[in-house]
């Protein structure tokens, strides 16, 4: 039995896989590798596919019969073009393809491909055909009347599946047309007609005549340079190469199929409906090929191949994937989902994208984003869910993270200070071209002074990025001083400005350890300041520091209670604030650990394998009693 493939919606055989997420639960976002983002462009759309013109504007088909256009990442609200009146959008037809002149710069002309009620009142679709023409653009409109009628495709039956689609222009400057069979498998084999075919045309609707079968058929079948396909969706064309990958809805199995438009047109046979998927006992016709790649959308994870592109951006900006992925051709499955394979290897498919409402049609932009369509709509395989959708929706991937940072961005600002005072952590970020911070990057970064550059910068300068982000924690700038900047450098990318800063010409504060307050024993006190090259001086009976008052040069015991204050001073510079601090302190149990005389006959190794194999080895106590040495701290848990 022949199962009817809907590529507009789910098949027959996505009831029997269970109803998965892309069998009817809508998703807003896909699922995309890290350093990747995306953005929604457009909504509320019942979209077929998309094609990019040379000039970077992106042209939607809707099935209904309207032609839309997104300029600089914005859906225009007037349509390019409206055939509605003219589209029969029945089940799987409708406006399928649009494609671009070779010289569209030149001349506007683009070429559409779409279903032609010839009775439009005729409710048993039975007098339709599908069409190709031509029409010229002027801006963003099509010229009034301008449509050149190319080619009229075989009559349809009454049966809405299989109608192709696919329009392209090849390597070679011909026009290649990809046509479904009409749900009927013989045409696929039947020189006599045009449907499950791939035809290949002079771009004013002439037959070549170095086609393979010019001679030996008749008529428009002339343009026929490859035979036997089922529902040939789209087709793409690499520039680079002139390869065509025509996405082909099989029976069971999903196809892939080629054709090198940048040699001399051969002919092809692609097998239909003999073959299906990968040949495996059958006879093949005369020029058979076997497919570039084809899975199996029995196995549940697939329902139908609908659309893809290659991977080769005209002109590479911010927004475009790391070159690894040159080349790849991405192609999405209607089950949720964008992989790509290597034209040179295409026996192998990766994952790139999941989590999406029914992709219809992928797209590389010149600039080297990638853009998908989710078609969403009705589930279920009836006509009318076939018919319509009205949530369809445009989506934009960029890579953003990883290795190519373009600019430096101040996230943290420095404070004001005074002279030798640190001016609180500075934090660089290095974004692309979107300003978003590139997670990867570890490159170095430097700090100078910039603006008033009498000053001196302090501390260290040059830091190497963690996860996109450079930390200074200690910078210091030792003169006092107006509208100070920090400039961040970092190789080639665009240099960051801080903020005016001013630097104070007073000495730091002292700052006296510890702060205050009553303690059961002696006291060990530092001070200490921020300033470089200052003297402190300090008194512990209350009484303010002069000139003949003690210096400060390291730590001592304060062994009753006192008053401490302290004084900096430095040659050309206010003196300091005063600094206090009240302590107090009795009995003769020492206090505090930071300024302990040093322990002496530890024997502790900093690799955990040299450690002692006993307990009194290490030396940290000094009898059977578990002593500790004098100078170590003994502790336990609060919370075991």
């Amino acid at each position: 039995m022949t199962i009817r493939k809907r590529p507009w919606l789910k098949t027959l055989r996505c009831a029997f896989a269970g109803l998965s997420m892309a069998c009817g639960t809508a998703v807003n976002a896909a699922t995309l590798p890290i350093g990747f983002a995306e953005t929604k462009i457009a909504d509320g759309l019942n979209p077929t596919t998309m094609s990019f013109a040379p000039d970077g504007r992106l042209f939607l088909c809707e099935k209904q019969g309207v032609l839309r256009v997104v300029v600089d990442g914005a859906m225009l609200a007037a349509p390019v073009l409206d055939l509605s009146k003219s589209v029969d959008s029945w089940n799987e037809r409708g406006f399928l393809s649009v494609c671009f002149d070779p010289e569209f710069t030149r001349n506007g002309w683009i070429y559409v491909y779409y279903t032609h009620p010839r009775e439009p009142g005729d409710a048993s679709h039975g007098s339709s055909n599908n069409r190709v023409s031509r029409f010229t653009l002027k801006g963003n409109v099509a010229v009034p009347n301008s449509e050149l009628v190319l080619l009229e495709i075989d009559h349809l039956s009454k049966i809405g599946w299989h109608n192709g689609g696919g329009l392209n222009f090849g390597k070679d400057g011909k026009l290649y047309i990809s046509t479904g069979e009409n749900a009927n498998g013989p045409n696929a084999q039947d020189g006599g007609n045009l449907l499950g075919k791939l035809l290949r045309f002079n771009k004013d609707g002439s037959i070549p005549s170095d086609n393979p079968h010019y001679r030996d058929f008749a008529g428009n079948s002339r343009a026929i340079v490859a035979m036997g396909l089922r529902n040939p969706f789209t087709i793409a064309a690499q520039r680079t190469t002139g390869l065509l990958y025509l996405s082909v809805v099989g029976d069971r199995y999903e196809q892939i199929e080629g054709y090198n438009s940048g040699a001399a047109p051969v002919a092809v046979n692609y097998g239909w409906p003999g073959i299906d998927g990968p040949p495996r006992n059958q006879t093949p016709p005369a020029g058979y090929q076997a497919p570039v790649h084809a899975y199996d959308h029995g196995s549940g994870d697939a329902t139908a191949l609908c659309g893809g592109d290659f991977y080769n951006p005209v002109k590479p900006g911010a927004d475009a994937f790391p070159a690894e992925y040159t080349g790849r051709f991405f192609f999405s499955d209607y089950r949720g989902w964008i992989k790509t394979i290597d034209p040179a290897k295409p026996g192998t498919r990766s994952d790139f994208a999941s989590g999406i409402d029914r992709p219809i049609d992928v797209d590389t932009a010149p600039d080297g984003a990638l853009w998908y369509i989710a078609r969403a709509g009705t589930p279920g395989g009836s006509d009318a869910a076939n018919t319509s959708s009205s949530n369809g929706s445009l989506w934009r991937v960029r890579w953003t993270g990883g290795g190519q940072p373009v600019k430096l961005a101040v996230i943290q600002q420095p404070g004001g200070a005074n002279a030798g005072e640190p001016v609180g952590e500075v934090k660089e970020a290095l974004q692309d071209a979107h300003g978003e911070t590139v997670s990867a990057a570890t490159d170095t970064v430097t700090l100078t002074l910039d603006g008033n550059a009498a000053g001196t910068l302090a501390g260290t300068t040059q830091v190497a990025a963690v996860k996109g982000v450079a930390s200074f924690p200690a910078l210091t700038v030792g003169k006092p001083g107006h509208g100070y900047v920090l400039r961040a450098s970092s190789g080639g990318m665009t240099a960051a400005m801080s903020a005016a800063f001013d630097i104070g010409n007073q000495v730091a504060t002292p700052a006296i350890s510890p702060a205050g307050g009553t303690f059961s024993g002696p006291v060990w006190v530092q001070i200490s300041c921020s300033t470089p090259g200052m003297t402190i001086l300090f008194t512990t009976d209350g009484t303010d520091p002069k000139g003949n008052s003690e210096t400060y040069r390291g730590p001592f015991q304060m062994t009753a209670r006192g008053t401490i204050k302290a004084l900096a001073q430095r040659s050309g510079l206010a003196d300091s604030v005063m600094a206090e601090a009240k302590i107090g302190g009795v009995g003769n149990t020492p206090y505090g650990m930071d300024y302990r005389p040093a322990v002496n006959g530890l024997r502790l190794a900093a690799d955990p394998e040299g450690l002692p194999v006993t307990l009194s080895g290490t030396g940290i106590f000094i009898d059977r009693n578990l002593t500790p040495r004098p100078g170590i701290v003994p502790y336990s848990l609060n919370s075991p």
